[in-house]
């Protein structure tokens, strides 16, 4: 693995499986094991907006423990959700990063008079 984030261990018996069955399809992109990957985290994970689960997954004493608490209880909001969406393209060998905010197009419309 070129860009390695977590040990392989760290992934749920489940998680290794589908990756072996993903490792066997050779004749896959990287591109296309990326969007089989996003599938697979929106079909596995439960999205919440408890910040509980975040909480939870951030008292990990280290990334490794962080990903065992995501894979463990499958319950994520957008950030870790996409941590574990880059801990797969990683395990992967596809290179991936994480981008925090938002952007909005500048405005250049004219305010209206008072």
């Amino acid at each position: 693995m070129k860009y390695p984030l977590v040990t392989p261990g760290a992934l749920s018996r489940e998680t290794r499986q589908f990756l072996d069955q993903l490792n066997s399809q050779k004749n896959l992109s990287q591109l296309q094991k990326a969007k089989i990957l996003e599938k697979y985290v929106q079909k596995t994970f439960l999205y919440s907006l408890d910040t509980r689960w975040a909480d939870y997954y951030q008292q990990a004493g280290s990334i490794n423990d962080f990903i065992v608490r995501i894979f463990e209880m499958r319950k994520t909001d957008c950030d870790v959700a996409n941590t574990a969406l880059i801990a797969l393209l990683r395990n992967q060998g596809i290179p991936a990063r994480i981008a925090f905010g938002y952007a909005t197009p500048e405005i250049s419309t004219p305010m209206p008079p008072n």
